[in-house]
């Protein structure tokens, strides 16, 4: 008996010692952290323009952990983080979401396998639609009538494969698991076609009517015969026209030139881009994603290290001819690069809205594998498609000033070196860092119950 009390008493003796040392060392920085008041977002990892004054992208705090932002594309004016998609994953890059015919934001939610549509006016949520596996990317195919089909690639939530929805975007009635394949898929349009495209080791295009989503028209390889690399890496299909679109082939050094009508897949690559000057050294410049403005095609290249754990170099934007497919000095690189160099690093999705071309880019997500640390060097940026002249308009908190609106109040967040012009700000989050708080610790110690409190002051400005 005296044994077993000496054991209880040596017990809470050390648990005493350990919640005493916690609080100490300060526990309130696991439970009510505070947000990086110089990157209020993570990393921006992903985006979809409306218009010129309406947009939105994702903000990276963390495998799986997303929250959308709603933005003034113009100014850079955050609003805050849209109801109801926060903390989820919220796939970006150059995956993403997508605007219906009606002008409805299409949000690929992977942590609850739906969608969520979106009135880009007040962003409320208009209603969700079940994909049953995670969406990954949203594309529309509108046929004559105006009718519209929203085509979604999706993945399983372990990654073994993936699929087609095809969602009518009046009836939102959908249709799930078509033209199953394994997971590294993504999707594109043009007319009454969609493209899915098998990405890394997969190294195929299929051609599917909407009219006939479980039959391919073809289904053609993307790997050159005597090529010297073990994938083409297929990431968009970059369309010109019906019958001339550009094959982005991420593993490589060349983009095809391909006939998007052809019967046969003979038929299907008509030439090569050549886009060695921009390989960084590892046999690629990743070139992920393009559009076409006029008779431009504008390509992004993320230009990414993978001799060394993929570390961003100098991004850009490669600019050609659409006609006569050769490249256009834009006279805004370096080092003899024709190209657009890029204020931000690795770059994932491009668009041209209202006149302007729009550019996210995500820098370094933190990688706890490799040990390295996530790298604010993203944003958004804009591109005049004529001058070539290059904005940023969104920072991710590493170099200018960021603007935060939350309805009649703005504040403005700068990670220079003025420590006077640094505001906190805690997206999503109820608990006022600034303000004092309780912190209540309730401890069961054999043979009695401990309350522990502490109480945390604000901090000194």
């Amino acid at each position: 008996m005296q044994r077993k009390w000496f054991m209880q008493g040596r017990l809470k003796f050390l648990c005493f010692f350990f919640v005493l040392s916690l609080l100490m060392y300060g526990i309130a920085s696991i439970s009510f952290a505070e947000v990086d008041n110089e990157h209020p977002y993570g990393n921006i990892y992903g985006m979809i323009i409306v218009n010129a004054t309406k947009g939105y992208f994702v903000g990276y705090a963390g495998w799986g952990n997303t929250t959308l932002y709603s933005f003034n594309p113009s100014n850079g004016t955050v609003y805050g983080p849209v109801s109801g998609l926060e903390h989820i994953n919220i796939p970006g890059m150059e995956m993403g979401g997508g605007v219906d015919k009606y002008g409805r934001v299409w949000i690929p939610d992977a942590t609850n396998h739906r969608i969520v549509i979106l009135n880009a006016t007040d962003d409320s949520i208009i209603t969700t639609i079940d994909t049953e596996l995670n969406p990954q990317k949203v594309v529309f195919v509108t046929l004559e009538n105006n009718t519209q089909k929203a085509v979604i690639a999706t993945v399983a939530s372990d990654w073994t494969s993936g699929a087609i929805s095809i969602v009518d975007v009046d009836t939102f009635q959908a249709t799930n698991n078509l033209l199953s394949s394994q997971s590294d898929i993504t999707v594109c349009a043009y007319g009454k076609y969609f493209y899915q495209i098998g990405r890394y080791y997969l190294d195929w295009v299929r051609k599917v009517d909407i009219s006939d989503p479980d039959n391919p028209i073809w289904e053609c390889s993307t790997m050159d015969e005597n090529e010297d690399v073990s994938s083409s890496n297929p990431h968009a299909l970059v369309f010109v026209n019906a019958t001339k679109a550009y094959l982005l082939r991420y593993g490589t050094n060349t983009a095809w030139i391909v006939n998007p009508s052809a019967s046969s897949c003979d038929e299907f690559k008509i030439g090569t881009l050549d886009l060695s000057a921009y390989d960084d050294g590892d046999g690629s410049p990743e070139m992920t994603d393009g559009i076409v403005v006029g008779d431009k095609v504008f390509i992004l290249l993320q230009r990414l290290d993978r001799n060394n754990n993929w570390e961003p170099l100098d991004a850009y934007v490669a600019v050609f001819n659409a006609t006569t497919d050769q490249e256009i000095d834009t006279e805004k690189g370096e080092n003899g690069l024709k190209g657009i160099k890029l204020p931000v690093k690795n770059p994932g999705s491009i668009q041209y809205v209202d006149g302007k071309i729009y550019v996210q880019a995500q820098g370094r997500l933190e990688n706890s594998w490799a040990g390295t640390p996530a790298e604010y060097t993203g944003g958004i940026v804009e591109i005049d498609p004529e001058t070539y002249n290059v904005t940023l308009i969104l920072d991710d908190g590493n170099e200018t000033a960021t603007t935060i609106s939350s309805g009649n109040e703005t504040t403005t967040i700068s990670s220079g070196n003025n420590e006077n012009n640094k505001k906190k700000h805690n997206p999503g989050c109820t608990i006022n860092p600034d303000a004092p708080f309780d912190l209540w610790m309730f401890v069961w110690l054999t043979p009695g119950l401990f309350i522990i409190r502490r109480k945390f002051k604000k901090n000194a400005e």
